[in-house]
């Protein structure tokens, strides 16, 4: 028994929208889940969705009636009735009104998504503000453009207006403009993230995987070009209608796509993280490759990363892989958002909310405890390096952070393990330095001292604030240390004592050069001349340790 063609395009366009939904269930899950809650391309998705549902359910009325005024007009049906007439024109004109919400509810879905994700660079918001402009723009020409096919919204339910050559003409002539306003805008949308997508420091494959998410686009180009290739002359108000409901229905499909992304990696990669069973009162112990080369800070101190072992690859990419920052206001190129130490010191401050965004949004954003993992950590970067840095950098960094936080990002417990000024607290103190500096460092930096400095430098500096392990451990915070004297002029000194103390605390040759190398990249995009430092290797000797490991 055969089907005749509207109804398989019935069939097509229901199972179509069953899978949208069940998409659309997907996302909002994952979405609860990273986020804790739904984003705004979330909201706008919702719309299109359910404009499209509308859609689909005007045609499912709209098809019966169309195959009788066809049948009709061959001369091989009797005459619909004026109801019929009627209905049949209320119908095809509350879908097309119906089309273009779904159409531009997927656009900006994704323009959303790109805020999101890209917010921190200037001249991409001032390009994605433009095309903004131009798709509200073209969603109230397309939106509106319905009441015009008959000739005016005054002959709109008019039959005799509606059926004349001249509403012929005006609903291909429409059609083609619209199609061509869509087209445009699909192509704005698409090549939006794409010169960014182009500078990630990513693997090949994972830049390749994101640029085939952005151009899924050009399926509903190709929908829509068939539209009206298709549609012939344009009998009436509808032209090809298989392809009036597939570029909605994929459009809702595709604007889902980029939420599954992660699922496609590995099991392997979904199980991979940055560190196990690193607490954070304990050494890190080794560092990266034997080469210090490959990942150079990839274990600095673990400053923005998380101690879970159930992170996501796309996690892992944020926290241990590469990010390149491409803003010309911004950095230019940093390895690893564990460099805030050395961006404190010898960059802008000011630029600490632009590198949190990158951290917890590039190439996709982190589920919400590890953004709050991520804010925690640097936080407690500034709670720590005001001594080193100066309160007027941490003040401009702090700022900078908060206005990049979302809500939720804060932890609103205090975090701060130790706030007595005890006994207790001098232990810890003493015990730090004990285990960076060996006797004659400590005789040299300490021996001399009035009873304030080192009450100063034993209870406040280091007891209060460098042996507070809540968040950052001895080695954590003794690599914060040495990159901010690092990246300060007149600090040769004070460096070498703590290279020293990146020694005793386990780490290195190549591994304190990997660091340094680190902080180097970021002095230079500041500005500073790095040509004075001394190689980390002829500062003190590394033939042996001179004293056991801490951990």
């Amino acid at each position: 028994m055969s089907v005749d063609p509207y109804t398989s395009i019935l069939i097509t366009a229901w199972t179509l929208a069953g899978v949208a939904v069940a998409l659309t269930i997907g996302r909002y899950y994952i979405r609860t889940r990273v986020h804790g809650g739904l984003l705004s391309d979330d909201l706008t998705h919702g719309i299109a969705l359910i404009s499209l549902i509308a859609f689909d359910a005007l045609e499912t009325i709209n098809f019966p009636l169309e195959t009788k005024i066809a049948a009709f007009g061959a001369g091989t049906g009797p005459e619909p009735s004026d109801s019929q007439m009627d209905l049949y024109f209320r119908t095809v004109v509350a879908a097309q009104l119906a089309f273009w919400p779904t159409i531009y509810g997927v656009k900006l879905s994704f323009l959303l998504l790109y805020r999101h994700i890209f917010h921190v660079s200037q001249p991409f918001m001032i390009a994605w503000r433009i095309v903004l402009g131009y798709i509200v723009v073209t969603f109230f020409a397309s939106f509106l453009t319905a009441f015009w096919f008959c000739g005016s919204p005054s002959e709109l339910f008019v039959m005799t207006s509606c059926l004349s050559s001249q509403a012929a003409k005006n609903v291909n002539t429409y059609s083609k403009a619209l199609v061509a306003l869509n087209v445009l805008g699909d192509l704005a949308i698409m090549a939006l993230p794409l010169s960014i997508v182009k500078s990630l420091h990513i693997k090949r494959s994972q830049k390749f995987g994101l640029a085939c998410v952005f151009l899924l686009g050009f399926v509903t180009i190709f929908c829509d070009i068939a539209r009206i290739l298709v549609g012939g002359d344009g009998n009436g108000l509808k032209l090809a209608p298989l392809w009036d409901v597939l570029e909605p229905s994929l459009g809702v499909i595709i604007s889902t796509l980029p939420t599954y992304r992660g699922l496609l990696l590995s099991s392997k990669q979904r199980k991979a993280s940055l560190f196990r069973n690193v607490g954070p009162s304990r050494s890190l112990g080794t560092f990266g490759s034997k080469n210090g080369q490959s990942h150079e800070l990839s274990r600095f101190a673990g400053l923005v990363s998380r101690t879970t072992a159930e992170s996501t690859a796309s996690d892992e990419e944020h926290l241990n892989g590469s990010i390149r920052v491409v803003d010309d206001a911004v950095l230019r190129d940093i390895d690893e958002p564990s460099k805030a130490s050395a961006l404190l010191t010898a960059g802008d401050p000011s630029q600490l909310g632009a590198l949190y965004s990158h951290a917890t949004s590039m190439p996709e954003p982190l589920r919400l405890e590890h953004r709050r993992a991520v804010n925690r950590r640097l936080r407690e970067v500034l709670l720590k390096q005001w001594i080193t840095v100066g309160v007027g950098r941490i003040a401009v960094a702090s700022w900078s952070l908060t206005r990049a936080e979302q809500p939720g990002d804060v932890d609103p417990t205090q975090t701060k393990k130790y706030k007595a000024l005890d006994s207790a607290n001098r232990e810890r103190g003493t015990a730090f330095l004990d285990a960076i500096f060996p006797p004659d460092i400590q005789a040299r930096v300490l021996g001399g001292q009035s009873s304030d400095m080192d009450w100063l430098t034993r209870e406040v500096v280091y007891g209060l604030f460098y042996a507070d392990d809540g968040v950052l451990g001895f080695l954590e915070t003794e690599l914060l240390t040495y990159v901010a004297l690092t990246c300060q002029p007149g600090m040769e000194v004070p460096r070498s004592y703590h290279i020293e103390g990146l020694k005793r605390l386990g780490m290195g040759l190549e591994e304190v050069e990997g660091v340094t190398k680190c902080a180097e990249r970021v002095a230079r995009w500041s500005g500073l001349d790095t040509s004075s430092w001394a190689p980390v290797a002829g500062v003190i000797s590394w033939e042996q340790d001179t004293a056991p490991k801490t951990s």
